[in-house]
């Protein structure tokens, strides 16, 4: 089987006065660079105050062991060959200094940082609280995503509005809506009660706006001194108009 190649450059130089300065490359394979650093000796530690404990895969899914970090210097000082209570426990046991255990949620190693390390302050690492934070997170917006407010915007024509959804910070298209009573507050009758809808001041502004509140939690009417982006994008069309507005207010531009 091809395995990949890969080169480590080395410097070459003499002594003082020679002429013999240069470099030397040698064709090796990643597998034989991973062998000379395991080969390297781990850095002696005498007294350990802070240790943060995680597990690592010495074959994904079906090999692990575990790593020890010590906190101060932020560096590896041991590896474990597996990933039981026990054999943490012994680890710990035999360190008296360590003060703080830092670990992943694992109960495994909760029970073998209780039972190794008693008199230590054992807490979870920042790492593993900020997971533990977005997956909580995604988790509820999974659940009230259905209910969060949307942001619509309305470029208001005689005979029509281009209609554009902000969302989660991305534009959709929403459609068009006739201007004529029955049409306004047909699409009026879609609106959530925590909606909020941003319109171009026009001739008939108010009328929509007044329409509209009936059933959003908010309706805005932008100055065109204050969207200028609009009049002067060299391409305009009605989507890029409601678009403009639906930034210009999600970036708190528009009162």
């Amino acid at each position: 089987m091809h395995r990949p190649r890969t080169s480590i450059e080395l410097a070459v130089g003499g002594e003082a006065g020679a002429r013999l300065t240069g470099h030397l490359r040698m064709q090796t394979s990643p597998n034989t660079i991973l062998c000379l650093v395991r080969r390297l000796p781990l850095p002696s530690v005498d007294r350990l105050r802070a240790v943060s404990i995680d597990d690592w895969a010495v074959r994904k899914r079906r090999i692990y062991g575990t790593l020890l970090v010590e906190f101060d210097r932020r560096c590896p000082i041991n590896r474990l060959p597996d990933r039981t209570g026990a054999t943490v426990t012994d680890w710990l046991g035999r360190r008296p200094s360590i003060q703080i255990v830092a670990r992943d949620p694992s109960t495994e190693y909760a029970r073998a940082a209780a039972a190794g390390a008693s008199a230590a302050l054992r807490v979870a690492d920042r790492w593993h609280h900020i997971l533990n934070m977005r997956q909580a997170l995604e988790r509820w917006l999974g659940r009230v995503h259905g209910r969060l407010r949307q942001l619509l915007t309305l470029d208001l024509h005689r005979t029509f509005a281009e209609v554009v959804a902000w969302e989660d910070g991305r534009l959709r298209h929403a459609g068009r809506v006739d201007m004529t009573r029955g049409g306004l507050e047909s699409f009026a009758r879609t609106l959530r009660a925590d909606d909020e809808v941003v319109i171009e001041v026009t001739g008939n502004a108010m009328v929509v706006s007044h329409l509209l509140r009936q059933h959003a939690a908010r309706v805005v009417i932008a100055n065109p001194l204050q969207v200028k982006a609009i009049a002067h994008a060299h391409v305009k069309t009605d989507k890029i108009a409601a678009g403009v507005l639906a930034n210009l207010y999600a970036a708190g531009f528009l009162p």
